[in-house]
C-alpha cells in the first residue's frame, strides 16, 4: 500500500471517529438534558401529587363526618346545598349553624392562602353544581383528557420567567359524596370531575436550567478536548506513518539493490528458512536448474539438491549439510550434486552460511556454482599427469628400443654392404628414411593432446610429404594417393607401421617403375571387422619370378615387423604390386 493510500485510509478512519465522537457527545448531551427535564417533571409531579393527597385527605375527613357545621356569622351558607333539609341548624342560644361540605371547605382553605401562588387547587366538573367549578383555560383540555382516560394529566407552563406545573387528577364519587350529589345521578365510582393543582416550579426549573447550562458547557469543552486529542493523534499517526513509509522505502531500496546484486550474480544463490523451505532464488539458479521461480519458492530444497552422496546413495535429511549448517550455526563448504527439472544431475561447489535472528539460527543463504567443467578438466589433468608419468617412466625404455632398432637396421645394412648388394650411398639413404619414419612419429606424438596414441592420418601425411620431397625418378614425379581413416594407434604399433610403410614405399620407388609412365603409389589404412588393414600398392612392373626367389633385406624387415604387430602378410603382383598387412588394433601381449 502506498503512502498516499495509507494516509487516505487513516483520514477516513479519523473522519469516522470524529463522526462517532460527535454522535456520542450529542447523545450524552441529549440524555443529560432529558434526564434533567425528567427530574424536574418527577419533582414537580411529586409536589403536585402531595398537594392532591392533602386535598383528598381533607375531603375524605370532611366526607367521613358528613360535612362540618359552623356558625353563620363566619360562614355564608352554601347556596348549592339548599336542597338539604339539615343544611342550617338553630342552636338554643339563637345562633345558626350551617353545613360546610368538603368542596366548600377546601375552597375556603385555599382562599385563605390565595396570595401565595406556590400551590393552587380547585375542583372542576363538566356537570356543575356550583358554577365556580367550571373549567377555565388549560383545565378545559385537561378535564377532557381525564374524563376520557381516567388518568392523570400534567403539563408545564411558563410566563414572565416563571414556571408552573399543572396537574389534574380524576375525582371519583365515594359513598360519603352521595349525601350532596346523589340528586345529580352519580353513583359510587363515577368520575365527579377532577382536581387541578398548579404548583410553582420556578426554582426547580432554574436548577434544571443550571444543569442544562453546565451540561452544554461541559459537553462542548469535553467534545473539543477529545476532538483536539483525536486531531493530535491523527497528526502523530500520519507523521509516524510517513516515517514508517520512508523507512520502508529505504529498506525496499536497500532490498531492491541487494536483490539486484543477487539476481545479477553469476553464482546460483537461494535462501531457506529453518525448516529448509526455499524463500528466495536468483535468476542464475532458476536458469541453471530449468525451474520457474514460483515452482521452487515455498518448497523444500531437497527438490533439487542433497539427494545422493558421492557414491550415488540416498542421503538422510539429518546428514544434509544445509540442515547441519542451520543446526550448528557454522559455515559449510562442500561438493554437492544438484538435479535439474529434467532429472539431469551436475556437480557444484556449495557454500552454506547460516542466518541469525536474535542470536538464533533462523535459516541459511546457500550459493553454489557448476563445477562439472572444472571436474572434467581436473580429471583430464589427472589423466594427462598420469600419462606423462607413465611416458616419462617409459621414455628411456622407448629411446633404448628405438636405438636398438636403429642399431639392428644398421647391422643389417652392414651385412648387405659386405655382400655387395648396395652401395654406401644407398645404405645411408635407406637408414636415413627408416630413422626419419621414427622421428616423424615422435613429432606427431609431441604435438598430440593424448600422449599415449597418435592420429595415423596426420602421421601418414607427414611421411608421404617426406617421401615426395626425398625420392624422385629421373624424368617423372611419383604421385602419392592416400585413403587413411582417423585411427588412434598405440605408439608401439605406430612405429612399426611407419617402418613398414617406409620399406614398402622405398621398395616400390627403387624397383617398380623402371619402364612405367605416370608412376603412382597408393597407401590406405582402414579399420575392418575390428582389425587395422594397411595396404600399399603401385602401378609398376610387379614382382618377377626372380624377385620372388630373392630374400633381400627389405622383405626380411617387412616380415619381422608384421610379426611384431601379430599381423598377417599378403602380397599380390597383378597390375603392379599390392602388399596388405592386417593386425589387431590393440595388441594383447601374453
Amino acid at each position: 500500500m502506498t503512502q498516499h493510500n495509507s494516509v487516505s485510509m487513516i483520514k477516513n478512519y479519523f473522519v469516522i471517529l470524529v463522526f462517532a465522537w460527535t454522535a456520542v457527545a450529542a447523545w450524552s448531551l441529549v440524555w443529560t438534558i432529558r434526564t434533567a427535564e425528567q427530574n424536574t417533571t418527577i419533582t414537580a409531579l411529586a409536589q403536585g401529587r402531595m398537594a392532591l393527597e392533602k386535598d383528598k385527605m381533607f375531603r375524605k375527613w370532611s366526607s367521613a363526618h358528613g360535612g362540618v357545621y359552623t356558625v353563620t356569622t363566619t360562614t355564608i351558607p352554601n347556596p348549592y346545598l339548599s336542597h338539604l333539609k339539615d343544611r342550617d341548624i338553630k342552636l338554643p342560644d339563637g345562633r345558626t349553624l350551617t353545613l360546610i361540605n368538603p368542596a366548600y371547605m377546601i375552597r375556603q382553605m385555599y382562599e385563605l392562602n390565595k396570595d401565595s401562588k406556590a400551590v393552587r387547587t380547585r375542583l372542576v366538573s363538566d356537570r356543575l353544581l356550583n358554577p365556580v367549578n367550571i373549567p377555565e383555560g388549560w383545565e378545559v383540555n385537561a378535564l377532557d383528557q381525564v374524563l376520557k382516560t381516567g388518568k392523570e394529566y400534567y403539563e408545564t407552563d411558563s410566563y414572565d420567567s416563571k414556571y408552573d406545573f399543572k396537574l389534574m387528577a380524576p375525582f371519583f364519587i365515594e359513598k360519603t359524596c352521595l349525601k350532596c350529589h346523589a340528586f345529580q345521578g352519580y353513583k359510587v365510582g363515577d368520575i365527579r370531575g377532577a382536581i387541578s393543582v398548579v404548583t410553582d416550579i420556578t426554582e426547580v426549573k432554574r436548577g434544571e436550567n443550571d444543569i442544562k447550562r453546565s451540561a452544554y458547557v461541559g459537553h462542548i469543552i469535553l467534545y473539543l478536548i477529545v476532538l483536539g486529542l483525536l486531531r493530535i493523534g491523527y497528526l502523530n499517526l500520519v507523521r509516524m506513518l510517513t516515517q514508517v513509509h520512508d523507512h520502508e522505502k529505504a529498506m525496499n531500496n536497500a532490498l531492491s539493490r541487494t536483490e539486484s546484486i543477487l539476481q545479477s550474480a553469476s553464482e546460483c544463490i537461494f535462501g531457506v528458512d529453518r525448516m529448509g523451505t526455499v524463500t528466495f532464488i536468483n535468476n542464475a539458479l532458476a536458469e541453471k536448474l530449468k525451474y520457474p521461480a514460483d515452482e521452487l519458492v515455498g518448497k523444500s530444497h531437497s527438490m533439487f539438491t542433497h539427494k545422493r552422496d558421492e557414491q550415488g546413495m540416498p542421503v538422510e535429511s539429518a546428514d544434509c549439510c544445509i540442515v547441519k549448517s542451520i543446526g550448528s550455526g557454522t559455515r559449510i563448504n562442500t561438493i554437492e550434486t544438484f538435479t535439474r527439472k529434467d532429472g539431469a544431475d551436475f556437480s557444484g561447489e556449495m557454500f552454506v552460511s547460516p542466518i541469525f535472528l536474535d542470536n538464533y539460527p533462523a535459516g541459511a543463504v546457500v550459493s553454489f556454482f557448476d563445477i562439472t567443467e572444472r571436474l572434467a578438466k581436473d580429471s583430464a589433468i589427472e589423466k594427462a599427469l598420469e600419462e606423462k608419468n607413465v611416458l616419462l617412466s617409459e621414455l628411456h625404455h622407448r629411446v633404448k628400443n628405438n636405438l636398438q632398432i636403429v642399431s639392428g637396421i644398421l647391422s643389417l645394412q652392414a651385412d648387405a654392404a659386405e655382400e655387395g648388394q648396395q652401395s654406401a650411398q644407398d645404405i645411408l639413404k635407406n637408414a636415413q628414411s627408416r630413422v626419419m619414419s621414427m622421428a616423424l612419429m615422435h613429432d606427431c606424438l609431441y604435438k598430440s593432446d593424448d600422449l599415449s596414441t597418435i592420429d595415423m592420418a596426420d602421421y601418414f601425411s607427414k611421411l608421404i610429404d617426406y617421401y615426395a620431397a626425398t625420392f624422385t625418378l629421373s624424368g617423372s614425379m611419383i604421385r602419392f594417393e592416400t585413403d587413411i581413416d582417423r585411427i588412434d594407434l598405440p605408439i608401439s604399433s605406430t612405429i612399426t607401421c611407419g617402418l613398414l610403410i617406409n620399406e614398402l614405399v622405398t621398395n616400390s620407388i627403387k624397383h617398380a617403375f623402371t619402364d612405367t609412365e605416370n608412376p603412382a603409389i597408393r597407401i590406405s589404412l582402414k579399420e575392418e571387422r575390428g582389425d587395422v588393414v594397411l595396404r600399399v600398392s603401385d602401378n609398376g612392373k610387379g614382382l618377377t619370378k626372380e624377385d620372388q626367389e630373392k630374400d633381400g633385406l627389405g622383405m626380411m624387415l617387412i616380415q619381422s615387423l608384421t610379426e611384431q604387430l601379430y599381423g598377417k602378410l599378403k602380397i599380390e603382383s597383378q597390375n603392379g604390386l599390392t602388399t596388405e598387412i592386417s593386425f589387431p588394433k590393440r595388441i594383447q601381449k601374453s
